[in-house]
């Protein structure tokens, strides 16, 4: 498999169908730009009932995820599991938990964003690796057998 461009798989855009094509081409911009910083990262893809996300981890556990991209309604997500630790001047980073953050992004333009590259950069260098490196896979996992989301998340 080419690392330079995996393609999404064809699960992930099903799922994706359940969202307005901008939502779906802004999450698989963000997901382009996830694989473009980390092209050895394993990609976990959950459908759930209130959203499609794809994690990724360089050890194969979603447990070691380092960052997520997870589809809503009218934007994307871009989640760092350890983002309470990312160097954020902007103050972009949103959230109140003890260590995971995230960016919401709203517009194609707002994808290629050179400071989003930049977290991505920085929760690569925090990520968990195994002591040899895994080769890269997806991993496809359904969360609820409903597929009615609840009200207003899509």
């Amino acid at each position: 498999m080419s690392l330079s461009k995996r393609h999404p798989p064809e699960e992930l855009l099903s799922f994706l169908t359940r969202y307005p094509p901008q939502i779906t081409d802004l999450f698989l911009a963000v997901r382009d730009n996830v694989l473009e910083v980390a092209p050895v990262a394993t990609e976990i893809v959950t459908n759930a009932s209130y959203t499609v996300a794809s994690g990724f981890t360089f050890t194969h556990s979603i447990k070691q995820a380092f960052v997520y991209v997870g589809a809503y309604a009218g934007h994307v997500n871009l989640g760092f599991t350890f983002g309470s630790s990312l160097i954020d001047p902007e103050m972009r980073l949103k959230g109140d938990g003890k260590s995971m953050r995230h960016i919401s992004i709203r517009q194609l333009t707002d994808a290629d964003d050179p400071y989003l590259m930049e977290m991505l950069q920085q929760a690569v260098s925090l990520a968990a690796r195994p002591s040899e490196p895994l080769e890269p896979k997806t991993t496809i996992t359904k969360m609820k057998s409903d597929s009615n989301p609840p009200e207003g998340t899509i």
